[in-house]
């Protein structure tokens, strides 16, 4: 099975939060051996009552505290003295907080390092639970109080322990969002509501529908809403004629394995449940568990799935996963994940009638049905594609002119924003912004929290110019590389006017790692600074086209010569940028054969197709492809053979033509680019047919609001 660091999960191999690791009732004054976190513990009930849980090995010779029944000191029932316990094989007794007192054999002080790690617990409602911390922080939520637990009208849950699962658990956690695998699954039929609300620590499913397990008489509905408190306690309240609570609770033993228990307390019409009530009430609580056993049997089968296949109608899985990265990464970014998903999700769908009554017609999409690519779920298909504006302030940094520009064209599906250098050699033009310091970082901060306040979604463009740029335009002490040091023919503008581009320096072998780090890092600062995602700039002529294309790239070593050689560059900057954020928020952007600055390989076909080959096996977001005619190849042919993931497709769009061609299958979703300069509610002009303002092509790279933040919008009433 996969492991957490294979799912882009975060920094830590199992989650921070509560989770059950016993019930109540199997405890004993014998230690019982348990094993969590990818950690041998034992748990046991001390005579006190109070339950403990700690490592399982004594520190002396690394007995095993809870394997020694034959020993005497078991035997005699000397094993659990008050709440302390002793090692089975040399009796030496380790008190609640874990440390050494008492060698009965030996008079010596007794070492320092004599102790085992406790862990934290605490016992509610028939479950004993722990809190798991890999910082080593104390709680930063509350367990659920389980309040019905002391309710006389409530009949209590008895724990069914369901074993362990070779499962990760973020393929359990999926569920909390998956609408679509209700009726298959559970026979749910008639869906009449299916919405997650994010809530810091908490996601909540409300849902009314049909349900041929749990809801068996014709015209009746289940409503429940069932929350995740954490990442590993479920409750899910069900109303009918019993109104219930379902708990289930599932603990990582180890990666890719976890142990599961279910329980159902019913609500009787009495003051005290009776002994009639609580009989008749048991057949709710078997139903419960079959229920879910329909889903464990799925989960137990299943393979990895890093990336879901998302198509309308699933449900939310993204947020969920996103909201669940919360614990795997130090609370102190734990806010940032709550604040990207925070607030209610509604998935909506179609209804064909019951599966055995469908026939084989499929509806067709248009541009504005949402769609989910990698972790972004695009609330339209339109896409707002990459522009170089040239409006950054000093130091390379976001302005208040840009946070406006962006928010105005929020209502595209994705916004890919202009091109943004991960260093300052990286830089090309002039007034382009940064995203390599913490002043950048915080002026894009302002900017994604204003296309997010208007429910948008936005990438960035990561792009390194390479030996297109000039030394005018870059911080002092800076250099232009490139792959060979092959100047590019053309100029470009600096405050001195149109200057030709300069000679740059050839890369060194030994400087390649610290340039792909450069992209990686330029990758965790843009998700720190809010984006949604990355995109990869791998066309134009700048630094990753450079090393693909033979005309630039004349490099002896790993990284040129062979098409294998000269896609390594491109591949292994993606790779780490996979690394840094998780390939669901990685993309990348190329055009086959453009011969844009000075640009031209001997054989695009055989070049591209590798790269789309190899990249094809990441599970990344979206390829972005600029479809222009090209004498050597047809680029759109080659990426539809080749790559087989989402697939964004620009160049010369109308809606009339994307939407055959989203008819046809060819793309997923399609950019448009300058049709945004002057229309910044664009998504809404083509839904309503409106004609469309054209830009002024004076202002395109001109500084200040005109040309920029001044094309008028279409009121749009809402209702």
């Amino acid at each position: 099975m996969a492991n957490t660091a294979d799912y882009g999960l975060g920094e830590f191999s199992y989650p921070r939060g509560w989770f059950m690791v016993a019930a109540s009732a199997e405890l004993r004054s014998a230690p019982l051996a348990v094993r969590y976190f990818g950690q041998d513990m034992v748990i046991y009930r001390g005579q006190s009552g109070r339950v403990m849980l700690m490592d399982a090995y004594c520190p002396h010779m690394g007995t095993h505290l809870a394997h020694g029944s034959s020993s005497y000191i078991v035997r005699d029932g000397m094993q659990i003295e008050g709440d302390s316990i002793r090692c089975p094989y040399h009796g030496w007794r380790f008190g609640p907080d874990g440390k050494c007192d008492d060698i009965p054999y030996s008079p010596a002080p007794i070492p320092k390092a004599a102790c085992i790690r406790t862990w934290p617990v605490v016992e509610r409602a028939g479950c004993v639970f722990v809190w798991y911390d890999p910082e080593g922080g104390e709680p930063d939520y509350d367990l659920p109080s389980f309040a019905e637990w002391d309710d006389p009208r409530w009949v209590n849950w008895t724990i069914d322990p369901l074993g362990e699962l070779p499962c990760h658990p973020v393929e359990i956690i999926d569920n909390i969002g998956d609408k679509a695998h209700l009726e298959p699954i559970h026979g749910s039929i008639d869906m009449q509501r299916f919405e997650n609300v994010f809530d810091a620590h908490v996601v909540w499913q409300h849902l009314r529908a049909g349900h041929r397990t749990l809801a068996g008489r014709e015209g009746e509905y289940m409503v429940n809403d069932t929350s995740y408190t954490g990442p590993g306690i479920l409750q899910s309240w069900m109303a009918g004629e019993y109104p219930s609570i379902m708990l289930f609770c599932h603990t990582p033993v180890d990666e890719g394995c976890v142990k599961l228990w279910h329980g159902l307390t019913v609500k009787s019409a009495e003051a005290v449940a009776s002994a009639e009530t609580i009989a008749a009430v048991r057949p709710y609580q078997e139903a419960s568990c079959a229920a879910l056993s329909q889903d464990i049997q799925i989960w137990r089968h299943k393979r990895a799935c890093l990336n879901p296949m998302v198509v309308q109608g699933d449900g939310p899985f993204g947020k969920v996963r996103i909201w669940y990265r919360q614990f795997f990464n130090p609370r102190a970014r734990a806010g940032e994940y709550q604040m990207r998903v925070k607030g209610a999700t509604v998935t909506r769908g179609y209804r064909r009638g019951p599966l055995d009554q469908r026939g084989s017609g499929m509806t067709t999409a248009t541009l504005f049905d949402p769609i989910r690519l990698g972790d972004l779920e695009l609330a339209n298909r339109i896409v707002m594609a990459p522009m170089t504006r040239s409006r950054a302030g000093d130091g390379d940094v976001p302005t208040e002119l840009m946070m406006e520009y962006y928010r105005q064209r929020a209502g595209a599906g994705l916004i890919i924003t202009e091109g943004t250098q991960p260093s300052a050699s990286g830089k090309g033009y002039i007034r382009t912004p940064g995203i390599h310091s913490e002043a950048q970082i915080a002026g894009w901060r302002r900017v994604t929290d204003a296309v997010h306040a208007e429910g948008g979604q936005i990438v960035l463009q990561i792009m390194h110019c390479g030996r297109v740029g000039s030394l005018l335009n870059k911080a002092p002490g800076t250099e232009t590389i490139a792959p060979s040091a092959i100047r590019a023919k053309g100029e470009i503008v600096t405050d001195k006017g149109m200057i030709p581009f300069d000679e740059p320096r050839a890369i060194e072998l030994s400087e390649i790692p610290k340039l792909i780090e450069e992209f990686a890092q330029a990758a965790r600062n843009a998700i720190a600074a809010g984006f949604d995602g990355v995109e990869l700039h791998c066309t134009s002529g700048y630094l990753p086209a450079q090393f693909l294309s033979s005309g630039s790239n004349r490099r002896t070593d790993d990284y040129g010569g062979s098409a294998a050689n000269r896609i390594r560059f491109a591949a292994e900057t993606i790779e780490a940028m996979v690394a840094a954020v998780g390939e669901g928020r990685v993309g990348f952007r190329i055009c086959p054969g453009n011969p844009f600055n000075d640009i031209w390989d001997d054989n695009p076909t055989e070049t591209y197709g590798a790269l789309l080959e190899r990249l094809s096996s990441l599970n990344l977001a979206y390829c972005h492809l600029i479809d222009v005619a090209n004498p050597q190849l047809d680029s759109l042919v080659l990426v539809r053979r080749k790559w087989r993931g989402n697939l964004i497709l620009n160049e010369g769009l109308t809606r009339a033509l994307a939407e055959q061609l989203l008819a046809k299958g060819v793309a997923s979703a399609f950019s448009f680019g300058r049709p945004f300069i002057a229309n910044p509610d664009l998504p809404f002009r083509l839904k309503s047919n409106a004609a469309l303002a054209q830009f002024d092509a004076s202002t395109l790279y001109t500084p200040g609001p005109r040309g920029y933040i001044d094309y008028s919008m279409i009121e749009q009433t809402k209702g």
